[in-house]
């Protein structure tokens, strides 16, 4: 343990002694964090979403409004004979945006 202390004492007194590498040692890390602050997003946006609105009242088409409005979701209309299960197996293109 006592090498690893030393070792370690005489990479700190190197860096002390050389600006080049104390401006990399404190500058880098600020770099890399600010740049994988800006690349990282977690936000979602055009999640499709089946609606089917069997009941077909203000309060049902107020909800699938809610989600018409978000930027997370877009609604995808699905017809009411056919089952909501299906949309899974559709390929993106096929379902088109309303």
């Amino acid at each position: 343990m006592s090498r690893i202390w030393a070792q370690a004492r005489k990479e700190l007194i190197q860096i002390i002694r050389d600006r080049r590498a104390l401006s990399l040692v404190l500058i880098l890390p600020v770099i890399q964090l600010v740049m994988m602050s800006l690349s990282i997003s977690i936000t979602v946006n055009d999640l499709p979403i089946v609606v089917q609105d069997f009941d077909d009242s203000s309060a049902s088409r107020g909800f699938a409004d809610a989600f018409r409005t978000s930027l997370t979701f877009h609604v995808v209309s699905w017809p009411l004979n056919s089952k909501p299960e299906d949309a899974f197996s559709q390929k993106a293109p096929h379902i088109t945006r309303k």
